[in-house]
């Protein structure tokens, strides 16, 4: 394994509190914060070193979607994003070096998003919508792995001499952040599902 492969072990797992963890206090104090912590963190996977491509990314429509304001439709294609991220680490001494950066500094808000999100999960009013952004999450994680992926790949092609072991521990930790969010999308899921059925058993109750 390269030496700049070292950078994604032991940090890409988030450990997940199960429901039940938590004290009464930490559940009483859950709520709007915790969901627009959730919400903000979400919104860093936008920041990425390669231009916009060209359709607004999934995270971004739920956002919009979700919350208001205006849809984006500027941008260049996958392939042009792409070339032209692999250009500017060309660009570098130590192209890899500078991808492992950029991609830690990804997975970095990734895991955020995934803490983020088990803490909504004690929010008072959970809901479908908190499911949504995790999952929204997830595929924008999935989208940057494949770009960081696909330049590694379009690098070698051009001559570097880009690490494999490398890329698969990074592909390995991307795939492993997936899954803590992932996680966090189940537990809040749980949440949405127990306050339903809670409240049926009331209707049902008062009748």
């Amino acid at each position: 394994m390269g030496v700049a492969a070292v950078g994604f072990s032991g940090c890409a797992s988030v450990k997940i509190a199960m429901p039940g963890a938590a004290t009464d206090e930490a559940v009483s104090l859950a709520g709007v914060h915790e969901r627009a912590a959730l919400v903000s963190a979400t919104r860093q996977l936008d920041r990425t070193p390669w231009p916009e491509i060209t359709e607004e990314n999934f995270s971004g429509r739920m956002m919009t979607a979700l919350f208001g304001g205006e849809q984006k439709n500027d941008g260049v294609s996958r392939d042009a994003a792409l070339e032209a991220y692999a250009a500017m680490l060309a660009a570098e001494r130590s192209p890899q070096a500078v991808l492992m950066q950029d991609a830690n500094a990804t997975l970095r808000h990734a895991r955020m998003v995934s803490e983020s999100g088990r803490q909504a999960a004690y929010a008072m009013n959970p809901s479908s919508g908190d499911i949504s952004v995790l999952e929204s999450a997830i595929a924008d994680v999935r989208e940057s792995r494949d770009m960081y992926v696909g330049t590694l790949r379009l690098l070698r092609k051009k001559g570097f001499d880009i690490d494999r072991d490398f890329e698969q521990e990074l592909k390995k930790a991307f795939t492993q952040t997936i899954q803590d969010i992932g996680t966090s999308a189940d537990i809040v899921a749980d949440r949405v599902s127990s306050a339903a059925t809670a409240q049926y058993a009331d209707q049902q109750t008062d009748r």
